[in-house]
């Protein structure tokens, strides 16, 4: 029998996947956030646009100088909270990347120890194989050897017959 065990790392292939699982789950909240950070930047852009119109609305229908002052101010407003959330959203781009290249190593580490696992498995059905190969030689030879014996003592048993002079 083969006296090596097939794979002994299943511990750690285990702890490997589940690594991967978590760098995985944190990706998918970097990207996540990084998508609701974007979708807040397309709605302050249509504030921005929908406050503009109304301030032009305004502006043409009856002049109040300080309704159009509150709508231009609502709308510098929205644009200091764009540019604020145009940094988070480069920064959660960061973070995504960080996240990925961390997912990608995890990934990396998990298929070495796969790999080594598939050649611990070779090499262990190579000498299961080889000791199947050696048995099945050594029941051939037995076999073989058994056939000879049987003929030698059949053709010494019909010699000895026909000396003692039978026919």
């Amino acid at each position: 029998m083969p006296r090596r065990k097939p794979f002994q790392y299943d511990t750690l292939l285990r702890v490997r996947k589940r690594q991967e699982d978590i760098r995985a789950q944190a990706l998918a909240a970097a990207l996540r956030d990084q998508h609701a950070a974007e979708h807040r930047r397309a709605e302050i852009t249509r504030d921005q646009v929908r406050a503009l119109e109304r301030a032009s609305e305004t502006a043409s229908q009856e002049f109040t100088a300080s309704d159009v002052r509150r709508f231009f101010q609502y709308e510098r407003h929205l644009a200091h909270l764009a540019t604020q959330t145009d940094a988070a959203i480069r920064e959660l781009r960061g973070e995504a990347g960080k996240r990925r290249a961390e997912l990608e190593e995890a990934m990396k580490r998990r298929r070495i120890l796969e790999r080594l696992e598939e050649r611990q498995q070779g090499a262990f059905l190579a000498e299961l194989n080889k000791e199947e190969q050696a048995m099945g030689d050594e029941v051939a030879t037995n076999y073989a050897a058994i056939a000879r014996s049987r003929a030698r003592k059949a053709s010494t048993g019909e010699t000895a017959a026909t000396e003692r002079g039978a026919p």
